[in-house]
């Protein structure tokens, strides 16, 4: 983080296996207190297995997920986010609707029943930057990843009431 940048020295951070349950692998903040979260490492798992996602286009697509072949020629590209799946291209999501569509897809993954968005998937919206001059993200888009050797944790998803892995 920006603390280390102050620093006199460089050296890398060590994440050795005797400070398990004690630093956070997966959020740490930004500042002096970088990687010294001890309570939210205690119910880290890693993904160990591959997520079935076949119906998950198909309910994007439902959310409101445009093909890139229906945008092709608009004029209005920058009103969209691309859409990635494991780093696969599916389409593309109009930024009015984002947010509503991230949050779906946030409460149809705490439905145990529900199997079109897999309980481990994490899923990122990164939203473009306000101030166009200073751009202050890269790479805007709804990005939703499923693969093995992730680390996850349990939360509680506060619109649902529900246990949700990010």
């Amino acid at each position: 983080g920006a603390f280390f940048m102050e620093m006199r020295t460089t050296d890398v951070r060590k994440l050795r296996p005797e400070a398990w349950g004690f630093i956070c692998p997966v959020h740490t903040p930004d500042g002096a207190p970088c990687g010294l979260l001890n309570h939210v490492t205690a119910s880290c798992r890693i993904v160990t297995h591959y997520s079935d996602t076949r119906e998950l286009p198909a309910l994007l697509a439902d959310l409101g997920m445009l093909s890139h072949k229906s945008i092709v020629f608009a004029s209005d590209k920058e009103e969209y986010y691309p859409v990635l799946l494991d780093g696969r291209f599916l389409g593309y999501i109009p930024i009015k609707k984002a947010v509503s569509i991230e949050r779906q897809l946030r409460c149809i993954k705490t439905v145990v029943e529900d199997t079109r968005v897999p309980c481990v998937a994490e899923i990122a919206l990164v939203r473009r930057s306000l101030d166009m001059k200073n751009i202050q993200t890269q790479y805007p888009g709804l990005y939703i990843l499923t693969d093995p050797a992730r680390l996850i944790r349990s939360v509680r998803n506060l619109l649902t009431d529900s246990v949700e892995f990010i």
